[in-house]
């Protein structure tokens, strides 16, 4: 018998991660808490922690509502480069 144990959380895929790692300093460097961010954008406080660690992917509604609450550009989210992602994966 074997005492491995299987994990059922959710992996990150790297540009997930990537995404939410750069979703989460815009929204520091904007000074809001993620209770603030969710309820500007309009989803649950949990969806965007998700979001933010790389386990969730966010419909392009939500990528849109996000930079709404953040008071960025759509195109924003989405500058965070290749060298984000090298360090992720």
């Amino acid at each position: 018998m074997s005492n491995k144990v299987v994990s059922n959380r959710p992996t990150a895929d790297p540009f997930l991660s990537a995404f939410g790692s750069h979703l989460r300093a815009l929204r520091k460097n904007s000074g809001l808490s993620q209770e603030e961010t969710a309820d500007r954008a309009g989803i649950h406080v949990t969806y965007l922690s998700g979001v933010e660690r790389g386990l969730r992917n966010p419909s392009i509604k939500n990528v849109r509502r996000l930079a709404d609450a953040l008071g960025v550009p759509t195109k924003e989210l989405f500058d965070f480069g290749e060298a984000s992602l090298s360090k992720v994966g």
